[in-house]
């Protein structure tokens, strides 16, 4: 049952922290979120750890930024400042790295199932295993200053 698996994981009685997650959500359009989140987990479509984590994201994200999500479906940098804010609470992740078009991010699983089960964008998202880096030729005076005794 949903209560006992906040009691279990939370230590704390589950009306505790499910008030107190609400509580710290600053717009009322998160809690319409956080409530969808806790119907996806009531469900078993994410675990109670996931739960949480998404909560956080949730927590820390701006709601403005709530509609930015779907832009990384694929790779995307957005130069208005929502990348780094997403990429720094975890909802994003490097997708690949390059001097002349700059890094780009796409969802991270957790930015991807709080889009899905928070806010019922259902995307695939396209992710490659592992960071992407630009390509680079070496010269051979490259080689000959890499093997230089």
């Amino acid at each position: 049952m949903f209560a006992d698996e906040i009691r279990k994981k939370a230590e704390d009685a589950p009306g505790n922290v499910i008030a107190g997650m609400i509580d710290r959500l600053d717009n009322i359009n998160k809690q319409e979120v956080f409530a969808k989140l806790t119907i996806a987990r009531i469900h078993g479509f994410i675990n109670v750890e996931d739960f949480f984590r998404l909560h956080s994201l949730l927590e820390r994200i701006p709601y403005v930024d709530l509609a930015k999500l779907p832009y990384y479906n694929e790779d995307y940098y957005d130069e208005s400042g929502d990348t780094e804010l997403l990429f720094a609470t975890g909802a994003l992740k490097l997708a690949s790295i390059s001097a002349e078009d700059g890094n780009k991010y796409v969802l991270s699983a957790l930015g991807e199932n709080l889009l899905r089960f928070g806010i019922g964008v259902n995307i695939d998202v396209k992710r490659e295993r592992g960071t992407e880096l630009e390509p680079r030729t070496a010269t051979k005076e490259d080689i000959d200053e890499l093997f230089k005794v």
